[in-house]
């Protein structure tokens, strides 16, 4: 949403398709989270080693072992 009204915006202002504008937002938006993407993930597996939850997905309860083993090929 960010990346298709800043380009719309800027080709307002100039002579520039709006597609050139929003593709290179876009862009720019793509590398930004595929850089801070890995300091994210490991501040929340810092946090999850000091016991403290980093999201609801934490804390979500396990489930429960199956008792006959695998069960696969069981017969």
């Amino acid at each position: 949403m960010l990346a298709a009204d800043g380009g719309l915006l800027v080709s307002f202002q100039s002579n520039v398709k709006a597609s050139v504008f929003i593709t290179s937002f876009s862009f720019g938006i793509y590398v930004i989270a595929r850089l801070t993407g890995p300091l994210v993930r490991d501040r929340r597996s810092r946090r999850r080693r000091q016991g403290r939850p980093a999201s609801q997905e934490a804390t979500r309860p396990r489930a429960a072992p199956d008792p006959a083993g695998s069960g696969a090929g069981n017969g």
